[in-house]
């Protein structure tokens, strides 16, 4: 399936792998390992262990880590956004800066916010219609590697209504019934690109895991620009103030997405 029939694609650019060589690379020196070593994530996992017992050293770390240059650099890559551009992003920009995502049994401090049920990104974005998120993990990630499950199509329902939940919000159980999702299977200098009307959740099963995600807007489509070209997670507690779509959801994203 496409992307505007499944709500994501899998895609595969030589300078994004050989990005997260390079990330690896710089882990593997900062945590004084071998990055060739066969279990080099379960060494990574047991020194993050270690500094997780400073939970504000370790959050600074990881936040530190990500502003890092050949992070940033990803979100430049012309092969990437070819791929981002023919998911409907136009002209694409980035909304928020890159975050990292660790998971690990012994590095969890909000089990609500790690594993998060079934939702909608664009609840808290807002952002253009065709915003996309992309996920990029730094290793393989099979069953064991608390991934991604998504609903193929679901994107296509609009904006569905949401119980409160203790990670923020979750779509009602009823309004997804009977829909089959999906555990997105990814080997390393993979990214999966996905809708942010795409129904998902975090899979609760696995050892450790590490990825990044950029998201992307397109700076010229116009119920951005209605919301003030809302900014998540930094005037998310006036979000209520800005267009989200939420009396219009068939008709706006149907005519996006069947094309």
């Amino acid at each position: 399936m496409s992307y505007f029939e499944s709500g994501y694609v899998v895609v595969n650019c030589g300078d994004v792998a050989a990005d997260i060589q390079r990330i690896n690379g710089l882990l593997a020196t900062i945590l004084s390992l071998d990055v060739g070593e066969p279990n080099f994530f379960d060494r990574v996992n047991g020194e993050f262990t270690k500094l997780f017992q400073d939970k504000e050293e370790y959050l600074g770390f990881l936040k530190a880590f990500t502003n890092s240059p050949i992070v940033q650099a990803i979100s430049s890559r012309a092969e990437l956004l070819e791929h981002v551009k023919k998911c409907g992003v136009e002209n694409p920009t980035l909304v928020t800066p890159p975050i990292l995502h660790v998971v690990g049994n012994n590095l969890i401090i909000n089990e609500a916010k790690v594993f998060t049920p079934a939702h909608q990104d664009v609840v808290s974005t807002k952002g253009s219609v065709g915003q996309v998120v992309v996920w990029i993990p730094l290793h393989n990630v099979d069953e064991d590697n608390f991934g991604i499950c998504a609903i193929p199509g679901s994107h296509k329902l609009g904006l569905l209504e949401t119980d409160p939940s203790e990670f923020g919000h979750t779509v009602k159980p009823m309004l997804i019934d009977g829909m089959k999702s999906e555990y997105l299977t990814l080997k390393q200098g993979e990214s999966v690109i996905f809708s942010q009307y795409l129904v998902h959740q975090t899979h609760k099963i696995g050892k450790f895991r590490m990825a990044l995600s950029f998201r992307f807007n397109d700076i010229s489509d116009e119920a951005w620009r209605k919301r003030k070209y809302f900014i998540p997670f930094e005037r998310i507690s006036v979000g209520k103030e800005f267009e989200d779509l939420r009396d219009q959801p068939p008709k706006i994203v149907k005519e996006y997405f069947d094309r």
